[in-house]
């Protein structure tokens, strides 16, 4: 931790938790162990710091809390953290105080934001480990203050604005003020910023800019109540790109484009924040072997059902992976990449297993690699585009991806 930011947040000497090397399994740096299993997940840990420091150059001056909530969207929170501890990045921000104190037991030190508030039993915990909670409503508050009571100093906490995402936080102008005003009488709290999300970051300007402008007017309005060296959030990663240099705040909240994924809808955003999006590197690839092959002399029925049918002279292969380790279950125009050429999957997915067709691939071979997400060749196939085609979300195909994670440095990074 700098010391800018150990002054902000100071450690209590009684708590402090002892610097530890969390490695995965096999060591970050060695991926042959992942060779043993049927399917990868490959996370470029090299990748995801480059992307942290691109991110800087549009952050408008603002410090880095990256979002690793939900185990980092599936990717896994302890290693990226880890590796995220090496370039700019301050602070981290997760969901709950259970996925907090994970982040303590591997070592990190830096400031943890509750993001989401928690519930107020959890709030005695939250506070024993350092953790910063987010605060959208008076119980949750009045909560924190009475379990802060005999802290030595007052505890930081962040206070949660709405300006239209409403899922927490009081969107009453009226009943803003009052929770600002309760929040300054609590004797044992300091509010330390106020943060708010954007409701839909690829939409167009004018709804984004309606959604700024609200959010600094509450902002003056919690600065005459307390102060301003009040501290203000408000980015994530894609506004981050769109307004971050534009309207300036202390911090910004990165999450999913550090693993170089976008949502950006070409026809609703600015050419030039395209054009940036296309500099972050993809971290993520996701691999499964071929466990069979079989040609067929003649048409014929396959898989449950037997609703697809055969050509002759049709060549199969069977890939270890299917909707069990979070492969989408929906297969209409999906492909796969095999010895650098894209490859349709044929048929329905399976819990354990799909199958590609490899008729045009002649040397294909038992124990290859198939490229579910990633790039080989001059082929690639990106998170975004996957999930399109699914009809899903790149944060829920992610985060439900539960095959064998494997980390690795081939980004040029340097720590």
């Amino acid at each position: 931790m700098n010391n800018a930011t150990s002054a902000y947040y100071p450690f209590k000497e009684t708590r402090k938790h002892q610097q530890q090397s969390w490695q995965s399994p096999q060591g970050l740096n060695d991926i042959d162990r992942s060779r043993s299993h049927r399917a990868v997940l490959e996370i470029d840990l090299g990748a995801i710091c480059n992307n942290a420091q691109l991110i800087t150059q549009y952050a408008g001056g603002a410090k880095l809390m990256a979002v690793v909530k939900r185990d980092a969207y599936g990717l896994g929170a302890r290693p990226i953290a880890q590796a995220l501890r090496s370039v700019n990045v301050q602070a981290f921000a997760v969901d709950n105080v259970a996925e907090g104190l994970d982040l303590r037991d591997a070592g990190i030190t830096e400031p943890i934001l509750i993001i989401d508030g928690d519930v107020s039993e959890n709030a005695s915990l939250a506070i024993i480990h350092d953790l910063i909670p987010g605060i959208p409503h008076e119980e949750l508050l009045l909560a924190y203050d009475r379990a802060a009571a005999g802290e030595s100093a007052k505890y930081p906490v962040w206070l949660v604005i709405n300006v239209g995402f409403n899922r927490s936080g009081y969107r009453n102008i009226e009943d803003f003020t009052r929770f600002v005003r309760r929040a300054q009488e609590c004797e044992n709290l300091e509010v330390k910023a106020v943060y708010a999300h954007l409701t839909n970051s690829n939409a167009e300007a004018d709804i984004n800019l309606a959604q700024i402008e609200e959010f600094d007017r509450l902002v003056k309005i919690a600065k005459q109540i307390l102060g301003e060296q009040l501290e203000t959030s408000l980015f994530a990663s894609h506004s981050i790109l769109r307004w971050g240099e534009h309207y300036p705040t202390n911090w910004v909240r990165p999450g999913i484009i550090l693993y170089g994924v976008h949502l950006y809808i070409k026809d609703l955003v600015e050419q030039k924040v395209l054009e940036i999006a296309q500099k972050f590197q993809p971290a993520i690839s996701l691999k499964a072997r071929i466990t069979g092959i079989l040609e067929f002399t003649h048409s014929e029925a396959i898989g449950y059902g037997q609703k697809y049918t055969t050509e002759p002279g049709q060549r199969l292969a069977t890939v270890a992976i299917g909707f069990g380790s979070g492969y989408p279950f929906r297969s209409s125009q999906l492909e796969t990449i095999i010895h650098g050429h894209g490859v349709p999957l044929f048929g329905d997915v399976g819990m354990d297993a799909l199958q590609i067709d490899i008729t045009h691939c002649p040397n294909v071979a038992v124990n290859d690699w198939v490229t579910l997400i990633g790039q080989e060749g001059q082929h690639c196939i990106e998170v975004q585009t996957l999930a399109n085609l699914a009809n899903t979300s790149p944060y829920q195909l992610l985060s439900g991806i539960n095959c064998y994670h494997s980390y690795y440095n081939f980004g040029n990074h340097t720590s």
